[in-house]
């Protein structure tokens, strides 16, 4: 079995080893429910951003060693997209490559497995055929107010007839939501809905990888785990189930306060 966390942020205030120890655990716990504790695979799709250049500093420690973050070390795959961390106890996992870019109609947009730039601010549209194009995954994940309004029309649209993309769920979408109607629209056209953990960039967010995210049958192989996971998901007969909880209405409401005070400190810096 495959667990796959598709929209992770590792911020700088997190304790990398912390976060990494914390995500095995929750694809644990996952895989033990299902009774498939002793035959799984764990993976984390980081989206990194602009200021956040996470797989590349991990990429340039790998092998060689990266002081202060024991008991993990990161070793190379065959692959630039892709590499993998081992504890001392040999707990892995797989770590994927990915950017998250904001949109001209300011949406988010993941491009998953892939280590390149996007350049930022285009139609959403044309980004996702540059995503397409260049062989990564593009995702649009729910956004807390992102998807109504004219951009929820535009969300539509792109459902309806727009080029090929894949939609996400987030473990910050508060269950008291009503369920968003794109993800409704999307299954009904068979576009997949891949969930992640979502972290926001506060301390006690450090835990949440691998908490929120899918499961696959089958296995990757170890040195190509980016492109058997793209295989994956571009083939209509094999099937994802989503795993993890919702987040409650008294933490959502507590980190949508924060979101707000931190991106109002941010513009009175800049």
């Amino acid at each position: 079995m495959i667990l796959v966390d598709s929209h992770v942020h590792i911020y700088g205030l997190f304790n990398l080893p912390g976060f990494l120890s914390s995500a095995h655990a929750n694809f644990y716990r996952e895989a033990a429910r299902v009774n498939r504790e002793n035959d799984f695979m764990a993976v984390l799709c980081l989206t990194d951003t602009d200021d956040n250049r996470l797989f590349n500093r991990l990429a340039a420690h790998a092998d060689s060693g990266s002081p202060g973050t024991a008991p993990w070390s990161f070793h190379h795959t065959g692959e630039n997209n892709s590499l993998y961390a081992e504890s001392t106890s040999r707990e892995r996992l797989y770590i994927i490559a990915g950017r998250q870019i904001v949109t001209r109609e300011n949406l988010e947009l993941l491009a998953i497995a892939i280590n390149r730039d996007f350049e930022e601010r285009l139609p959403i549209e044309d980004l996702i055929h540059g995503v397409n194009a260049s062989g990564a995954i593009p995702v649009i994940p729910w956004g807390f107010g992102k998807w109504t309004g004219k951009r929820g029309r535009i969300v539509n649209g792109l459902i309806d007839g727009g080029p090929h993309f894949f939609l996400g769920d987030n473990s910050g979408r508060s269950r008291w939501l009503p369920y968003p109607s794109q993800f409704t629209r999307g299954l009904k056209r068979g576009i997949r809905i891949l969930p992640g953990s979502d972290p926001l960039p506060f301390v006690s967010e450090c835990h949440r990888g691998g908490c929120f995210g899918f499961a696959i049958d089958g296995t990757l192989c170890p040195d190509r785990p980016a492109d058997d996971l793209k295989r994956m998901l571009s083939d209509p007969g094999i099937s994802c189930r989503s795993y993890g909880r919702l987040e409650s209405g008294c933490r959502f409401v507590k980190h949508q306060l924060g979101m707000q005070i931190l991106k109002r400190f941010k513009k009175g810096m800049s």
